[in-house]
């Protein structure tokens, strides 16, 4: 008798628990607002955050580079962050140099990431090279933006391969707040973020 009140007692608790978590998703309105994000940064954690609105992340599908010589913005969100601008050191190990612009003084919480994934398009496609981040916080001294916030990223031997013989390459930065871009997807779109194209040379 006991055991069958017991297993009673873990079905009522399973049911209660994943009816609490169907309601949880079922108030996810996409997209999210930074203040909803950053509310339930206060009391869960990151893994538990991103997972709650991973459906309000848009699904990728794969965009090669944007034609032309000058630098392509494709915006997603740039209220509070903006991917400025990218140059490519080929002489030195941490070879990609990118600027992001903060245009907000809140919505960072305790200090949140902006992660940042550099690609490179080679043989009609895209292929990873490497991916960082820089932590930025809240304002708290009454200043006010912008601010510009700076990300090295290390080549990788897909680029050291290439060799220095002064070719072009068409590039893609993709910066995405809080949500780390997939290594693997040079087409991600970031809920707030943006990707930069633009092109560089290996000069020797």
């Amino acid at each position: 008798m006991t055991k069958q009140i017991r297993l009673v007692v873990a079905l009522v608790l399973t049911l209660t628990v994943a009816g609490a978590g169907a309601a949880v998703a079922q108030t996810v309105t996409c997209p999210p607002t930074r203040s909803q994000v950053t509310n339930d940064l206060a009391t869960m954690s990151q893994q538990a955050v991103m997972s709650k609105y991973a459906p309000c992340i848009p699904p990728s599908s794969m965009v090669p580079p944007k034609p032309g010589t000058t630098k392509v913005v494709t915006p997603f969100d740039n209220t509070f962050e903006l991917l400025d601008s990218c140059g490519y050191h080929p002489q030195f190990v941490e070879a990609l140099q990118c600027s992001i612009e903060i245009r907000q003084p809140v919505g960072f919480f305790n200090g949140t990431m902006e992660n940042v994934l550099f690609c490179i398009w080679q043989a009609g496609a895209w292929h990873p090279v490497n991916e960082r981040f820089v932590r930025v916080w809240d304002e708290v001294n009454g200043a006010v933006p912008d601010w510009y916030f700076g990300v090295n990223l290390p080549a990788d031997l897909t680029l050291h391969f290439l060799g220095n013989g002064r070719q072009t390459l068409q590039a893609r930065a993709i910066m995405s707040w809080l949500w780390p871009v997939p290594a693997n997807d040079c087409s991600y779109k970031p809920i707030w973020g943006n990707w930069l194209d633009f092109q560089i040379r290996l000069d020797p």
